[in-house]
C-alpha cells in the first residue's frame, strides 16, 4: 500500500476521513487498520461478510491467473484502456487523478490500467493514484504481487471505504453494481465504465454445460442485453462499444482454467465437470458489451 496525500479513503465505521502512516490508516475516532505486509489494506468489518472467506476462492483466483496468463483476455484489456485513454481526456482535476476498480479480482486489468494511465501521465506531478477494491482476501494478496503502486484494498463494495464525489474515473468489469453508489463517489463529470457479457459470451463452453442455454439463468443484472443497463439520471451514458471475438483453447489445462475461472464451474453438477475435463480443443466466442457513462453535475 503506497503512502497517499489527501487520501480520497473514510472509515468503514464512522465514516470519518482516513490518514496514513507507514504501518496503519486511522481516524480521529481511533479506528485503526493495519497495512499488511504484502502491502493491501482490509477495510471489511465482520458484519459485511456473508461467509467466512466472501468473495472468489483460491482455485477460482488460481485459475484465473493461469487462464490470463495465456493473453486469450488481452482484446478485453485492450477495449477497456483505449476507452480509458478517451474519455479521461475530458476529465479536469486540479488533483492527482482518482481511479477505482471495483470487483478487481487479482488485479489483471487494474494493475494493466494503472501502468498505462501513467504512462500518458508522466509530464503531472503525482498525477495517479490507483485503487483496486474487492471483497476477496485471496484475490487482493495476488493482485498485490502485480503492481505495487495500485492501491489494493479490501471492502465492501455496496459501501466502499470513499468519501463523496472522490473518483474521477470507476471500472467494473463482469460484476454487479450499485448506481446509487457509483454517482455517490463519482465527482461532477467523472467517468464509469461498465463492461458485462452478452448472451453470446462463452456460448460454445456453456453448450457443453447446459442442456437449455436460452432458458439457462444467467445473472440477469450482468447478462441481460440491453441498450442502457445502468439506470439512473445522474448518469449519462455517452458511449458504447461491443466486442466480439473468438478463441481457440487446445489443451486440457487451458480450458480447465476457462471453466474453473467462471461461476459455470460453480453451478454445475460433477457429471458436468467430468465432461469438460474430457475436452481436448474448444473454440469459443468472446462478447462483450462496453458502457461508459457520465456523472451529471
Amino acid at each position: 500500500m503506497s503512502q497517499t496525500v489527501n487520501s480520497p479513503l473514510v472509515c468503514p465505521v464512522c465514516r470519518e476521513a482516513l490518514q496514513n502512516n507507514d504501518r496503519s490508516y486511522y481516524c480521529p475516532q481511533g479506528h485503526s487498520f493495519d497495512i499488511a505486509r504484502q502491502g493491501y489494506v482490509n477495510l471489511l468489518l465482520s458484519h459485511q461478510r456473508r461467509s467466512k472467506h466472501p468473495g472468489d476462492s483460491k482455485e477460482m483466483i488460481k485459475a484465473r491467473q493461469a487462464f490470463l496468463a495465456e493473453g486469450h483476455y488481452l482484446p478485453i484489456y485492450t477495449a477497456l484502456e483505449q476507452l480509458a485513454l478517451k474519455h479521461l481526456k475530458n476529465v479536469e482535476t486540479n488533483s492527482p487523478l482518482q481511479v477505482a476498480d471495483l470487483g478487481c479480482g487479482e488485479g489483471y486489468y487494474t494493475h494493466q490500467l494503472d501502468k498505462a494511465l501513467r504512462k500518458v501521465l508522466t509530464e503531472h506531478k503525482n498525477p495517479l493514484q490507483t485503487w483496486g477494491i474487492d471483497i476477496s482476501k485471496d484475490a487482493i494478496i495476488n493482485a498485490c504481487k502485480h503492481n505495487s503502486k495500485v492501491n489494493w484494498l479490501i471492502a465492501n463494495l455496496s459501501q466502499t471505504p470513499f468519501a463523496d464525489h472522490s473518483m474521477d474515473m470507476i471500472t467494473v468489469l463482469f460484476c454487479p453494481i450499485n448506481a446509487q453508489e457509483l454517482v455517490r463517489l463519482l465527482k461532477p463529470g467523472g467517468i464509469f465504465i461498465f463492461v458485462k457479457p452478452d448472451a453470446k459470451h462463452l456460448i460454445q463452453l456453456r453448450e457443453h454445460i447446459y442442456s437449455d442455454i436460452k432458458g439457462q439463468d444467467e445473472n440477469t443484472a450482468i447478462e441481460k442485453t440491453t441498450d442502457n443497463p445502468v439506470h439512473h439520471p445522474q448518469l449519462k451514458l455517452i458511449d458504447t462499444q461491443a466486442l466480439f471475438h473468438s478463441i481457440s483453447l487446445d489443451t486440457p489445462e487451458s480450458i480447465q482454467a476457462l471453466f474453473k475461472m467462471t461461476p459455470h464451474y460453480w453451478r454445475s453438477k460433477p457429471e458436468k465437470h467430468k465432461k469438460i475435463e474430457q475436452l481436448s480443443q474448444l473454440d469459443t466466442d468472446i462478447s462483450l458489451s462496453f458502457f461508459c457513462y457520465q456523472r451529471e453535475h
